[in-house]
């Protein structure tokens, strides 16, 4: 959902994600539908640095091309207070960056991402979002044949294009 429709930030400095049919928002934080189980951002927009946003669709353009495939983004920019209500609530390391180091989130070059069909239903990723556990890290084998090979597809296809993996997610 798209809080207002006026540009109303540097567009120099930030890329506002828009939806399309293969670039699905779920901004996780926007509603209560994470670990923490409260509404953390108030408003549910996806905002990138312009180059980071500019590599994004890139990648979306060849995972639709070669696999047929959609991405469901689940966060992106993440303004340092929300960083420490995040680490408040799980201060662990593995799944939540202390806010004194901040995170590639703070800084507009991260995002958290999914693969979806073309109809943009989400795939078999093996665990749910914000799920803290062994089997949301990379090596996990107690989750289907499928979500290890979207998981492969993905972190393959993501890592072509910049974005490195996190072992824990």
């Amino acid at each position: 959902m798209i809080c207002e429709e006026k540009i109303d930030y540097d567009t120099t400095l930030w890329a506002e994600i828009l939806p399309s049919p293969t670039l699905i928002l779920e901004l996780k934080y926007a509603s209560i539908d994470n670990f923490t189980k409260e509404k953390i951002y108030g408003c549910g927009r996806c905002f990138l640095r312009p180059h980071v946003a500019e590599v994004l669709f890139n990648f979306q353009k060849h995972l639709e091309k070669k696999y047929g495939l959609g991405i469901i983004l689940y966060d992106c920019y993440r303004p340092r207070p929300y960083q420490q209500k995040l680490w408040d609530i799980v201060p662990d390391w593995r799944y939540v960056t202390p806010p004194k180091k901040g995170s590639m989130h703070n800084r507009g070059m991260a995002i958290d991402i999914a693969l979806a069909d073309k109809t943009g239903i989400l795939l078999d990723m093996g665990t749910a979002f914000d799920h803290f556990g062994q089997s949301s890290f990379h090596s996990a084998t107690d989750i289907s044949q499928e979500a290890i090979d979207n998981r492969k597809i993905l972190k393959s296809v993501a890592s072509r294009y910049g974005f490195l993996p996190i072992t824990s997610e």
